[in-house]
């Protein structure tokens, strides 16, 4: 007695579990993509330097220096004069000191 079986099918068709499992793919890389940037941006704000414009220490051998710009934008510094003859630096610090 050789009976075949009656083919058995899922409800909804064969590869119902692989789109299931792409839908989930697509949505964890979603997910991640989302966390990984929220992150990257707490990240970023907690690296920035936010100056202060309080002054701790004026240099005692320091000439102070402003230049004011039309548009109300105001560069301040400090003018160190080195020995005769020496050659000039001028030092522009990073985002993240101050000087």
């Amino acid at each position: 007695m050789n009976r075949q079986r009656p083919e058995v099918r899922r409800s909804g068709g064969p590869d119902v579990g692989s789109e299931r499992l792409r839908i989930l793919a697509a949505l964890l890389v979603i997910l991640a993509c989302a966390l990984s940037s929220g992150c990257a941006r707490v990240i970023h704000e907690r690296e920035l330097f936010h100056p202060t414009r309080i002054v701790v220490v004026e240099p005692a051998d320091a000439d102070a220096v402003r230049i004011e710009r039309p548009a109300g934008i105001v560069l301040a510094g400090w003018l160190l004069r080195g020995p005769a003859g020496a050659p000039a630096l001028i030092y522009c610090p990073g985002n993240a000191e101050t000087v």
